[in-house]
């Protein structure tokens, strides 16, 4: 759906967003390099299959410490909202001890436009099984806000935002948040990018743990 919006509050939008960009302080915490590559296939034009792989380095980029792969299936149940279930394969290694997860997720989206602004609400509900025996439930949102340009033109580099929040269902509290902050090509029918600063803030047994992060992120499509 499309919400017209006057042009003064969409620039006053953008310049708040593009200032909290330059005004972010100099953070101290742990440093890490996010690269993802996912691939879609349209078999239609409501379902689509993905397969997503994710590496993550330490600061020191002494080899990767976490790495995971994820297929699954998206169907568009209108223009403004669609679902998926996946599943993804984790390993991870802390400490020279390798760990594993399996994650069964389902995907709830609503898509909807308030003038040159793009809205993505994703709604996602998670089982985490881990390799000690463990499980537990999750719920996280993500808000994505993409600022399109008025114009179309061959080259589109687009700044968003992106701010989720996680939710553990067994325990009954939030216990993370990301903040991304970025710019992505919509240009190419077939090949985009990604490329963002993250600040994540997680809940530890005596404080909250921060770590910023370099995210890219490649998409293929065929």
């Amino acid at each position: 759906m499309n919400i017209p919006a006057k042009p003064a509050l969409c620039r006053l939008t953008v310049l708040f967003a593009l200032l909290s960009m330059c005004s972010l302080p100099a953070v101290a915490g742990e440093w890490e390099y996010r690269w993802s590559t996912d691939f879609k296939h349209k078999f239609d034009n409501r379902l689509t299959a993905k397969l997503e792989i994710e590496y993550r380095y330490a600061s020191s980029l002494e080899g990767n410490f976490y790495r995971h792969t994820d297929v699954g299936l998206e169907r568009k149940c209108s223009p403004s909202f669609a679902m998926s279930l996946n599943l993804r394969k984790i390993v991870e290694q802390a400490k020279g001890l390798a760990f594993w997860e399996d994650r069964p997720y389902v995907n709830g989206t609503f898509k909807w436009n308030w003038g040159n602004m793009e809205f993505s609400d994703r709604n996602r509900f998670e089982c985490r099984s881990f390799s000690t025996g463990e499980s537990n439930w999750r719920y996280r949102n993500s808000l994505k806000i993409t600022f399109l340009p008025r114009e179309r033109t061959a080259v589109q580099i687009v700044p968003f935002v992106i701010d989720e929040v996680f939710y553990d269902l067994s325990r009954g509290e939030f216990n993370r948040n990301r903040l991304y902050l970025g710019l992505e090509s919509l240009s190419q029918k077939d090949l985009n990018w990604e490329v963002s600063y993250l600040m994540q803030n997680s809940k530890a047994p005596s404080q909250w743990k921060e770590v910023n992060a370099l995210v890219t992120r490649l998409h293929i499509r065929f």
